[in-house]
């Protein structure tokens, strides 16, 4: 995949299932972070805040990949710790539901919200 200047031109370059994921979170974001910024970023879409990159999402050949998520309390932990992958990221299946109510634990993490 070549590297994209837009959202949208990240958006248009993806196959599907990995679009209409992508197309998701990107929405679910707008909604939780009205005055967020979009950016491309390492490559990938990035919603910046404050002028603070906040998320940064990417889709994979299988999943797709939401960054930085450090380490939080416990209660944060056992909600996302089936979809961590590393220390900072969290990965979720293109062929499972997207865990929105993770997602949005992480948002509220990251903007303080």
């Amino acid at each position: 995949m070549s590297a994209a200047a837009t959202v949208d031109g990240y958006l248009a370059a993806l196959p599907e299932p990995a679009r209409a994921r992508i197309a998701m979170i990107r929405g679910l974001l707008a909604e939780w972070v009205p005055d967020g910024e979009e950016r491309i970023s390492y490559a990938i879409p990035c919603l910046r805040r404050n002028g603070r990159n906040l998320l940064y999402y990417g889709a994979w050949t299988h999943h797709v990949g939401v960054y930085p998520v450090a380490q939080g309390d416990t209660a944060f932990e056992a909600l996302v710790g089936p979809w961590r992958q590393g220390k900072a990221g969290l990965r979720f299946p293109l062929k499972a539901p997207l865990p929105v109510e993770v997602l949005k634990a992480v948002v509220r993490v990251r903007a303080g919200l």
